[in-house]
């Protein structure tokens, strides 16, 4: 089950939260959403305070933020959870992944792998073609090295 996080679409029903849009009306715990929205704060404060950013420059580099730090602020506290359109805007301003910010992976891929898919993203078809050669070709040897005879393990034998 892929983990789930509230935003205002939500509503209370005693001490469950029930999210329409995603799980089909299916109830969920306020105690995971809670931490789930305490989780996404933390991943976005981590990756602003990375990058040496203040919120007012994360907001001003966010359109949809409207400029407004306070609003970055509730999410990174928890208090409030911003939609996937956001989390997507936020990500690309701070150089990471959405999946990993939205708490769907938990692992955050390295800077050059994220730079690496940006990168390719931003590609016309050439460039796309390039880049997927490439790493084509490099999964091939690396493939072919380790299918060779194991090398001598000791100089000394």
């Amino acid at each position: 089950m892929s983990p789930l996080f509230c935003t205002e679409r939500a509503t209370v029903k005693r001490d469950f939260y029930t999210i329409s849009s995603w799980t089909g009306q299916r109830p969920i715990p306020y105690s995971l959403c809670m931490n789930t929205k305490r989780e996404v704060g933390r991943r976005l404060k981590l990756a602003r305070n990375r990058l040496g950013l203040s919120l007012q420059e994360v907001c001003d580099s966010v359109p949809a933020l409207g400029g407004n730090p306070s609003k970055l602020g509730n999410y990174e506290s928890g208090r409030r959870a911003p939609d996937l359109d956001m989390i997507k805007a936020i990500a690309k301003v701070l150089h990471t992944d959405p999946s990993w910010l939205a708490t769907l992976i938990d692992d955050e891929p390295d800077q050059r792998t994220a730079m690496l898919i940006r990168y390719y993203q931003g590609s016309d078809e050439r460039g796309k073609d390039s880049i997927f050669r490439t790493a084509e070709i490099q999964s091939r040897y690396e493939e072919s090295v380790i299918d060779e005879d194991d090398p001598p393990q000791s100089l000394c034998g």
